[in-house]
């Protein structure tokens, strides 16, 4: 079976943007490089059906302030990309961006605020239908001045959007109607540890626990949901016990199966696999092993769930890891490939 793997990156000023590969996942190897598709700053990527959507993390775009989202057609036969539509985001820097619902959510961090999209029949980004604004700050002051929005996503049960806001330490949970999209007035805010700069959330695939992955404070808090009620089960570390260096969390994700959970680590450079327990949504940490290179920005389990391919942002390289079923552990195969600043890893 042969997958095709998308590569955001940072542009930087270079020319860069979307790199894309086929990948074997009988034998875990990059078998063809694809044609490099252009972009500004594609730094955070989603497949949803037969359509990709990236940002453009820029403060302006076009000579317009603030950051895009673009909707590209893909290819069945080839995995090509075609650009259909491109929005402004009417926010700098947006760095997430989710598709469910008929509706595309995109995370501006230097704004604070999710920007929702509705999606066209032909899989094209609308205009704005609203713009969610967040508010309030966190201890940290160089990191935590104001909000940062980091990730927005429905809930599995699409009757909640939430979104992690890094700079106030809240997950912000509003309704959602699939006809109407998204209800600011209903909004609910779920706080966390002070300075612990929430970043991404995973869902088990009960839909009944989520997780959210802390930036700052290298932790995973577990929460138990129902109808978008949040209750806190625990916190745990995503680093070795004693570990006294610099450290920042970044991503986080559920294995297919639901048994098994994993976050990154930058500076550390590491991936962190905890267990978890169906029943109680509980974490166990299993173990700790190196990214592959430095600063593991995202990562992305394939589709069978025997492969993990880790975006090292800083040694410009996307490593593949075979994952045991059993132990849920990765091991690196050796397999990977060279490109400028990867930034997030998407399978289609």
């Amino acid at each position: 079976m042969t997958h095709v793997v998308y590569v955001g990156t940072y542009t930087e000023g270079r020319p860069g943007g979307i790199h894309s590969f086929r990948f074997d996942a009988r034998t875990g190897r990059f078998t063809k490089a694809l044609p490099l598709t252009p972009a500004q700053n594609p730094s955070f990527l989603t497949v949803s059906g037969s359509f990709l959507y990236a940002v453009a993390e820029t403060d302006t775009y076009g000579g317009r302030p603030g950051g895009a989202a673009a909707a590209y057609q893909v290819n069945e036969r080839t995995g090509a990309l075609s650009l259909v539509s491109m929005q402004l985001t009417q926010g700098r820097a947006p760095c997430h961006v989710s598709a469910g619902g008929r509706f595309l959510f995109a995370a501006n961090y230097n704004e604070g605020t999710v920007t929702v999209f509705p999606l066209h029949t032909d899989g094209g980004v609308g205009l704005p239908a609203v713009i969610l604004r967040h508010s309030g700050s966190g201890p940290i002051e160089d990191r935590q001045a104001g909000p940062h929005a980091h990730f927005a996503s429905l809930t599995p049960d699409e009757k909640h959007v939430c979104a992690a806001d890094l700079g106030c330490d809240s997950v912000f949970v509003y309704p959602f109607d699939k006809a109407s999209g998204v209800s600011p007035g209903g909004r609910r805010e779920l706080k966390l540890r002070p300075g612990s700069g929430p970043r991404h959330i995973a869902w088990h695939t009960s839909g009944r626990f989520a997780y959210v992955i802390m930036e700052l404070s290298n932790e995973v808090a577990a929460f138990s949901n129902s109808n978008g009620q949040f209750e806190n089960l625990q916190y745990v570390s995503t680093l070795p016990a004693g570990h006294t260096g610099q450290s920042w969390c970044a991503a986080i994700h559920m294995a297919a199966d639901g048994k098994f959970l994993y976050a990154s680590n930058r500076e550390h450079d590491s991936i962190a696999i905890f267990s978890v327990d169906a029943m109680t949504g509980r974490l166990e940490l299993v173990e700790i092993v190196p990214s592959g290179g430095r600063w593991p920005r995202e990562f992305a389990v394939d589709p069978t769930g025997r492969w993990m391919i880790v975006a090292n942002q800083k040694s410009d390289s996307i490593h593949v890891f075979h994952i045991d079923p059993k132990t849920g552990m990765p091991e690196e195969t050796g397999e990977c490939a060279d490109l400028p600043c990867p930034a997030c890893v998407a399978f289609a």
